[in-house]
């Protein structure tokens, strides 16, 4: 994967990519306190001079963990939901 989007951006193509850290080096807890997997995105962009080629890249790493866990509660609030009504119609 970091091969890949290393490649797209010598041609000059920013990448931002989405990644799971390491759940053994790396974990995030909740504000409830639950443990759960460390999630970052990652955003490069690479600076090519006159003739293309590459000067300098920057690049940014962001946690989104907290955004990640939402996503996972809002899925299971659904699902939950989905449940509750489909009991009730039986």
């Amino acid at each position: 994967m970091v091969d890949r989007a290393w490649d797209l951006l010598a041609n000059g193509k920013p990448q931002v990519t989405r990644f799971r850290l390491n759940p053994l080096n790396r974990r995030w807890t909740s504000p409830q306190g639950d443990k759960s997997d460390a999630w970052v995105i990652s955003t490069c962009n690479a600076q090519l001079d006159d003739k293309g080629k590459v000067v300098s890249i920057l690049g940014t790493v962001f946690d989104i963990s907290d955004l990640k866990w939402a996503e996972t509660m809002e899925s299971r609030r659904k699902n939950e939901a989905i449940e509750a009504k489909r009991q009730q119609e039986k």
